[in-house]
């Protein structure tokens, strides 16, 4: 399960955020394409046991941001907090997507370099 979901009010983010076993959540400022959440969802789950970044939601929100810098991905996303990402082991399965432009590409070529470093 991939979900999505648009923050109207404020909200206990430290609540929200992180990876409980079966389930990774991310408050994100802007919405990644879906072909990036759906690859970032995959990812997290195929290479957590991998993983360089030993916590879960930073590992997560570094995929989501197509960087293996923290800092990078926290200043692309971490300013304003609108949207809640959440990811579960059971949503590997997508339907076919198609990328939009070349920045998406690139995005999605580096999350997959930096995945099998």
């Amino acid at each position: 399960m991939l979900r999505v979901l648009k923050i109207e009010g404020s909200i206990n983010e430290k609540d929200l955020i992180g990876f409980d076993g079966n389930c990774v959540t991310q408050i994100l400022g802007e919405l990644p394409s879906e072909a990036l959440l759906r690859q970032a969802c995959f990812f997290f789950f195929r290479y957590l046991e991998k993983r360089k970044i030993r916590n879960p939601s930073l590992f997560f929100l570094t995929l989501l941001a197509a960087t293996d810098q923290i800092d990078e991905a926290l200043s692309k996303y971490g300013q304003k907090r609108r949207y809640i990402i959440k990811c579960c082991k059971d949503s590997w399965e997508f339907p076919p997507t198609l990328i939009k432009n070349w920045e998406e590409r690139i995005a999605l070529s580096t999350n997959a370099i930096i995945s099998i470093e």
